[in-house]
């Protein structure tokens, strides 16, 4: 039996049939390009949805991605984008002219996310990596998952933790999200 059928298969098949994720095959996923890591239609989407109580202009969304994306590809940036995951985006609104927390998970009223789960997910960065299984939470990749399979005796999850660390430094930007 194969990996993909061995494990991947369970694993998204948990996360559809189960906890109500959403399957989205890799060629499928809302992507500008291999070297962006998020979502952007589905995070802006996302965004004006949870935010509906804001008015939010074009700029304000532009801002709110730009903090995402220009955060560093280390740990201060990964330490940036759990804040904003956590507490918001801090956006001095174009046309409040006040400084509001734009949110961009709906922890209150979960079923207000948009949960993807996607496999064989190509990113490109100082090299190119395929992600066994990746976790999107409003076009957000949060979990980046590496599987194995459990009937070769050679393979252990120490060959999948060096793997995720090869990942890491070939595609650093995709890491300060997950």
């Amino acid at each position: 039996m194969s990996e993909k059928r061995l494990v991947e298969d369970y694993i998204v098949d948990r996360l559809v049939y189960v906890k109500g994720w959403r399957f989205v095959e890799s060629a499928r996923l809302k992507r500008d390009n291999l070297n962006e890591p998020l979502l952007i239609p589905d995070l802006i989407d996302a965004i004006k949805r949870i935010n509906s109580d804001v008015e939010l202009t074009e700029s304000d969304i532009n801002r709110i991605l730009a903090e995402l994306k220009l955060a560093p590809a280390n740990m201060e940036g990964a330490k940036t984008v759990l804040r904003c995951l956590k507490s918001g985006v801090p956006v001095k609104l174009e046309k409040e002219r006040t400084v509001k927390y734009i949110q961009l998970i709906d922890y209150t009223n979960t079923k207000n996310n948009d949960f993807v789960v996607s496999r064989q997910v190509r990113f490109v960065g100082i090299s190119e990596i395929r992600a066994d299984i990746i976790l999107y939470i409003n076009g957000i990749p949060i979990v980046l998952i590496e599987c194995k399979t459990p009937i070769k005796p050679y393979s252990t999850l120490q060959d999948a933790y060096v793997q995720v660390k090869r990942y890491e430094r070939s595609v650093p930007e995709l890491f300060k999200y997950v």
